[in-house]
């Protein structure tokens, strides 16, 4: 019997501060699902070592830190850093997007290069300027979406239930 291929996910600092912050808008119901297969080792997650430049303590609690951290930690989370291969493919999508008139943040292009290079099946941010890239060419086809599980499965939300409903 042949062991189905675990999905590979490259999440965006834009998701890890949504999930760990509980934005109100955030779609939290969709980034617990992929989180969900990612605990219980059902998919594979890459995150570019710059994350931890992002993720800043000055705005965080101690427990949403210590959250942030543990989540890394998980024997299918792999923190990569930036390589010369990485840097250089990143330089490329900012060069080539430049030419079409677009830009693209340095932080948001390693993301990209790092999920190109590392073979993963989506990106995952809630930046709509990396969002307008999902399949273009200049990031080499990459899926870039909000996050969700690869067979498009989207968390129900949860509603409390209101005044109204007890009449």
């Amino acid at each position: 019997m042949s062991k189905a291929k675990r999905a590979k996910y490259c999440w965006d600092t834009s998701v890890f501060l949504a999930w760990i912050k509980g934005e109100e808008g955030a779609p939290l119901d969709d980034i617990a699902l992929v989180a969900e297969d990612i605990d219980a080792a059902r998919a594979d997650l890459i995150v570019p070592v710059n994350i931890y430049t992002e993720f800043l303590e000055a705005k965080h609690t101690k427990k949403q830190i210590k959250q942030f951290e543990l989540f890394l930690k998980r024997s299918n989370v792999q923190v990569v850093n930036t390589t010369v291969p990485i840097a250089q493919k990143a330089g490329s999508i900012r060069s080539k997007l430049h030419k079409l008139g677009g830009k693209l943040k340095t932080p948001d292009a390693q993301v990209i290069a790092t999920a190109i290079i590392y073979g993963v099946d989506a990106v995952h941010t809630l930046d709509q300027d990396m969002l307008k890239l999902n399949g273009f060419a200049e990031v080499d086809g990459m899926r870039i979406t909000k996050p969700m599980l690869l067979t498009g499965q989207k968390g129900l939300p949860h509603f409390a239930p209101s005044d109204d409903d007890d009449q």
